[in-house]
């Protein structure tokens, strides 16, 4: 019998209330993020997780391409908006930056943790990244192998978008550099 694999959608700050039939005073509210890491953690599926740049970024080209469809592109609203992107790709920068670090420091902690389990005599390196990161030194490497993934996938995700949109900022800088560079030429050979 073949299974339809299901995808289930859920926001991180939804509230759940659970209920237990048989012992109502085990009836609890549970957050999103718990039911995320505990559905996750009982079918060892990957987290897909949707950075909140991506929405903010999305959102700002569409702002973009809407005062641009308008003809609005000299006013102070459009400068602010172009400000506000320039701000909001720092922000995302910053963000890929911090989820390399986590993966960085992740994967030094699987490795430390891998040498430790192999028999391997622990350094004090090792034994300190262990230490500092609270594993359980006989747990499952599996854990953090997916954890890892997760985050490489919501880097990839982000870079991809970001990349995308900055590319599509550049093209259209240039073609408005472009437009106004020929429009001036035109202008000036109409006043010889």
């Amino acid at each position: 019998m073949k299974m339809d694999p299901l995808q289930l959608i859920l926001r991180k700050n939804d509230f759940f209330y659970f209920l237990n039939a048989d012992h109502s005073e085990q009836n609890r509210f549970v957050k999103g993020t718990t039911l995320i890491k505990q559905l996750s953690a009982q079918n060892g599926e990957v987290i897909l997780t949707k950075n909140k740049h991506v929405a903010e970024l999305n959102r700002l080209v569409d702002e973009f391409n809407f005062l641009a469809a308008n003809q609005v592109t000299d006013s102070t609203q459009f400068m602010q908006l172009k400000e506000t992107f320039l701000e909001q790709l720092v922000e995302t920068d910053k963000t890929l930056e911090q989820l390399d670090d986590k993966m960085t420091y992740l994967n030094k902690v699987l490795g430390a943790l891998m040498d430790y389990q192999n028999g391997i005599i622990p350094s004090e390196v090792t034994m300190t990244i262990l230490d500092k990161a609270k594993v359980d030194k006989d747990g499952d490497t599996k854990s953090l192998r997916k954890e890892i993934k997760e985050l490489q996938i919501e880097r990839e995700t982000l870079h991809k978008v970001r990349d995308q949109i900055v590319n599509d900022y550049d093209f259209a800088i240039e073609m408005t550099n472009r437009y106004d560079k020929s429009n001036k030429e035109s202008k000036r050979r109409s006043m010889l």
